[in-house]
């Protein structure tokens, strides 16, 4: 089966994006009134909600790879980890049912770019990539006369999946082992490069930024002003263990189980049951650090005079186990722990004094709702 290319998802006879028709509520319009068409939908039964938008709007989505939904205050948590993101979701839409559309990175990134499930785009192990004649979200954006950028901590959501292209300025970190001093130095590592990027953008042309992050990610490092200390080495020895769990189950033969290996494996699981306060600390401390990161971006994009005219989204390629089923980190099933991600998508005017939005959206819809949303 073909996978439709990015502007004819906007013609096509569907039952209306959830996201788009999400907006249109938020906007005071009456969503019975669309025809089922995506750019309709956004634009009948009342107020054009694109009215109430800067008339050539910035974009910025900023994926923090790997974060529960259920970690963030805005979703409830009680944790303190997300002051920044909450206050931003007390001027946004929250999508409090978002999916993502796969349960690790490549498929679900693809997704988000293409607006296509894995069943269509096909992109579903390491061995594949996103075809050439796909449209991603960036070459429509840079189309629609954007300049795009795009800074990405996680090759899988840029050159490695396939995701390169369309962009007019692009920075990748290498994998950690081949960072080398001058990568260090440039600030590859961090948001450094996305800062300077900004300070030469003065707003004249409209600006599309797709950020990247991947702070929760395992090995986890904490936060230092987040909970009570955790020593260097107890938290290499966790991070050390978690993957070993992990792969000594994923080679136990259940047939003929060694029952020295089942011996170490019930072992190494009660020493990390024990030691889930301390991998949720170290977790939610990195939550934290991302948290700490989009602030820095706000505060970049108010200094540069461009806040006011920003449709600014946050979200998730997946989330994390930690022992609910059994296991750890993702990629292996498909429970809420992997597929429940934040979403959070401010838009100047039109989300102001912020909503819950109780629908049933996906990463696939984040694409046709800004396509609609620019006209």
């Amino acid at each position: 089966m073909p996978v439709p290319r990015l502007p004819s998802l906007l013609s096509a006879a569907l039952p209306g994006p959830w996201l788009a028709a999400a907006l249109i509520v938020l906007a005071g319009c009456d969503p019975n009134g669309a025809t089922g068409d995506p750019g309709d939908a956004v634009i009948r039964g009342g107020q054009d909600p694109r009215a109430t938008l800067p008339p050539r709007p910035h974009v910025v989505v900023y994926m923090i790879d790997t974060l529960r939904a259920d970690r963030l205050g805005a979703y409830g948590h009680d944790g303190g980890t997300s002051p920044r993101i909450d206050a931003l979701a007390g001027d946004a839409a929250l999508f409090e049912r978002a999916q993502a559309p796969a349960p690790w990175t490549l498929p679900s990134c693809v997704s988000l770019q293409t607006s296509s499930f894995p069943m269509n785009h096909g992109v579903v192990s390491a061995r594949h990539s996103a075809a050439d004649e796909l449209t991603t979200l960036t070459e429509f954006m840079q189309g629609r006369g954007y300049l795009t950028a795009g800074f990405i901590h996680n090759q899988l959501g840029g050159s490695q999946g396939g995701l390169a292209q369309g962009y007019d300025h692009l920075v990748e970190k290498p994998q950690a082992r081949e960072l080398t001093p001058e990568d260090r130095a440039a600030g590859l590592h961090t948001l450094r490069p996305f800062f300077e990027w900004l300070r030469g953008q003065d707003g004249t042309r409209p600006l599309y930024a797709y950020i990247h992050t991947i702070e929760p990610h395992h090995p986890y490092d904490g936060h230092p002003d987040f909970g009570p200390p955790i020593s260097d080495e107890r938290r290499q020895r966790l991070n050390k263990l978690l993957p070993e769990h992990r792969g000594r189950m994923g080679q136990l033969d259940p047939a003929r189980p060694d029952p020295a290996e089942v011996a170490l494996i019930a072992e190494l699981e009660t020493e990390l049951r024990a030691a889930l306060p301390e991998l949720w600390q170290l977790y939610d401390g990195d939550v934290l650090t991302a948290d700490e990161n989009v602030g820095q971006v706000i505060d970049a994009l108010q200094a540069n005079g461009l806040w006011e005219d920003t449709i600014f989204i946050v979200l998730s390629d997946h989330g994390e186990e930690f022992l609910e089923h059994g296991n750890w980190f993702h990629d292996h099933s498909l429970y809420q722990e992997l597929l429940a991600v934040p979403l959070i998508v401010r838009a100047p005017g039109l989300t102001d004094g912020g909503r819950r939005v109780d629908v049933p959206v996906s990463l696939v819809d984040v694409a046709p709702t800004l396509a609609g949303l620019l006209g």
